[in-house]
């Protein structure tokens, strides 16, 4: 009897633990089933919100590209033509500097540098003359723009109306004049016919001719940065300008009506971006105008590393310079000019 009863007891607890076992086999059938379910789901909605970040991504860059606000950056025409214009502004100053620093004949410095020193001096009492100038007895009358040929604030780094960088055509005769009186205010003089002849005269010749090359590298880099403020008067380009100065809290009293510098150029390309809260709204609300922005920004770095790149091959070039004469000047080693 009691071998009969355990038999039963050992059944009842199989039958116990099958369906113990069963019921979590379903259970765990049940989970994986419901896990799989969710995972699909949560990949189905994975690929519907990249392909909505996609369409969208692709929508805003089409329209950044062809859109209305796509043309907040001047380019093409009216930038080159502004670069152009400084480009050409350069040259002629360069040209001209050179030229009163060789003594050429339609310079006054031709003269020798007693007649040149006189020559700017004249310039300076009949046009930047200062107060101080008068009360010493030097000039009669204060000049149309004091101290233009002797303050670099008031010629090369004017800033019209405290906003702008761009000068009139005034100042940049002052440029001219302060670049003379910076760089080469008293020409070595010219050798005589008579002194060309001797030997004396030839080595006299060849220290002015390497005196007049090394000037020429801060003739070129002093016109380079005049240039960047000569203004060039283009409608378009001066449409564009205004328009972004008026955007920008502090640029409203700025007026292009005399042309846009390439200075000012690359400044409002520069500060836009930043300073312009008409924009950075617009920036955070339409994904288009965000991408534009980022484009735009992208090309105004680029022309601004070429500009950068120039400036650098013309400070390279004067540290050159100066390292070569420096070295001359040495007692270790020749003599200098």
């Amino acid at each position: 009897m009691t071998n009969f009863n355990q038999k039963i007891s050992a059944m009842q607890l199989a039958i116990i633990e099958a369906l113990r076992l069963a019921t979590g086999q379903l259970s765990g059938n049940s989970r994986e089933q419901t896990g799989a379910q969710h995972t699909l789901a949560d990949q189905q909605d994975d690929r519907a919100t990249v392909k909505q970040i996609e369409r969208t991504r692709m929508d805003a860059m089409a329209s950044a590209v062809s859109g209305a606000s796509s043309c907040k950056i001047a380019t093409g025409s009216s930038g080159g033509a502004i670069i152009t214009e400084a480009n050409a502004t350069k040259r002629a100053i360069t040209n001209a500097q050179n030229k009163w620093a060789q003594g050429d004949e339609s310079m006054p410095s031709s003269l020798g540098q007693d007649p040149a020193a006189l020559a700017l001096l004249d310039a300076h009492c009949k046009k930047y003359a200062t107060a101080a100038n008068v009360a010493a007895g030097l000039c009669e009358t204060e000049g149309d723009i004091p101290g233009g040929d002797i303050a670099v604030d008031e010629s090369i780094f004017m800033q019209t109306d405290n906003a702008t960088y761009g000068i009139s055509e005034k100042r940049m005769e002052a440029a001219n004049a302060f670049i003379a009186n910076v760089v080469n205010p008293a020409p070595k003089t010219t050798v005589s016919d008579a002194q060309a002849n001797t030997p004396e005269g030839r080595i006299l010749a060849q220290m002015k001719n390497a005196s007049n090359a090394r000037m020429s590298i801060s003739n070129e880099t002093m016109a380079y940065l005049a240039a960047q403020v000569h203004r060039k008067k283009d409608g378009k380009t001066i449409d564009w300008a205004q328009g972004i100065a008026n955007e920008i809290p502090g640029f409203n009293a700025a007026v292009f009506d005399d042309g846009v510098a390439n200075k000012d150029f690359l400044m409002l390309q520069s500060r836009q971006f930043l300073l312009s809260p008409q924009w950075a709204v617009k920036s955070d609300k339409d994904e288009a105008t965000a991408i534009k922005e980022v484009k735009n920004i992208l090309a105004v770095i680029a022309y601004q590393g070429f500009e950068n790149y120039q400036l650098l091959e013309r400070i390279a070039t004067n540290l050159a310079a100066q390292t070569a004469i420096l070295s001359e000047q040495s007692p270790l080693t020749g003599r200098g000019l």
